[in-house]
């Protein structure tokens, strides 16, 4: 794994444990958060590797993976209107209105941006 992150991720790093998920499935674990962070801001050069199917993803509980599911939902949906969208974690920003994913509720609520929040504050003074 230290030969594989090295090679195709160009991230110097040292790796406490790996086991073995699943046929082709492991769990990775760092010495510390800025590795981590690291290896997750350069998990995009993986899909420049012809032919493997390589990807790295946060480990999160399974109602955190449903609610990934359900803003990927929301997101395909809203593409296929032709509108512009950028998926982040817990949030979908469309057409620059943001949605975020609301843990109690198990649904996205649309919520305010930074910018319109500052817009708001300028209009009430």
């Amino acid at each position: 794994m230290n030969d594989l992150v090295k090679q195709y991720l160009e991230v110097e790093t040292k790796i406490k444990t790996v086991r073995k998920l699943g046929s082709r499935t492991c769990l990775i674990e760092m010495n510390n958060t800025h590795e981590k962070n690291k290896i997750m801001q350069s998990k995009s050069k993986l899909k420049d590797i012809q032919g493997a199917k390589i990807y790295i993803n946060d480990d999160v509980t399974r109602r955190e993976r449903e609610g990934q599911t359900s803003i990927r939902k929301f997101a395909y949906e809203e593409r296929s209107k032709g509108k512009d969208l950028k998926i982040a974690m817990k949030k979908v920003v469309v057409n620059s209105t943001e949605w975020r994913w609301n843990k109690e509720e198990e649904r996205l609520i649309e919520t305010m941006t930074k910018n319109q929040q500052i817009i708001l504050g300028m209009e009430i003074r």
